[in-house]
């Protein structure tokens, strides 16, 4: 299992240790201390001319931080090394660093670019409800602040 997660999400919710299934944490964002709702995350995206372009600037990370890159080239070098069995790679909601490495696999295995970049936004009808309660809580947090 190979875990794509900061430090600082592993720390708040571990995966659940399974007999027999070997684990990687393989972190492909910065370990920056902060979970996704904390209040210093909340402040910095307050202080944000734009803050969309946090998630715009997170994204470009996948394929500019050293970080990022080292962890999606140990995500290929575990997948290759496994001659047998599966193996099962996740972020905390399988749809940001997840959802990038399996664009990347995807492409890699030649599937055409329109094929991957519709399983890449699926994350966005199966994640709605779960996104409205992001969305809600970053509302709450900076006083509905639009």
């Amino acid at each position: 299992m190979i875990d794509l997660r900061t430090d600082q999400e592993l720390f708040e919710h571990p995966d659940p240790k399974i007999k027999s299934v070997t684990y990687s944490d393989v972190p492909v964002m910065k370990n920056l201390g902060q979970g996704a709702f904390t209040q210093a995350f909340m402040e910095n995206l307050m202080g944000l001319e734009k803050p969309e372009d946090c998630l715009i600037e997170a994204n470009r990370n996948f394929v500019t931080e050293p970080v990022a890159k080292t962890g999606y080239k140990q995500l290929f070098d575990e997948l290759l090394a496994n001659a047998k069995g599966a193996t099962l790679w996740h972020c905390t909601t399988g749809k940001d660093q997840a959802g990038f490495g399996t664009a990347l696999v995807l492409s890699a295995l030649e599937v055409p670019k329109e094929t991957v970049m519709k399983d890449y936004l699926l994350s966005n009808t199966f994640r709605k409800e779960a996104n409205q309660q992001i969305i809600q809580a970053v509302a709450k947090q900076t006083d509905n602040n639009p």
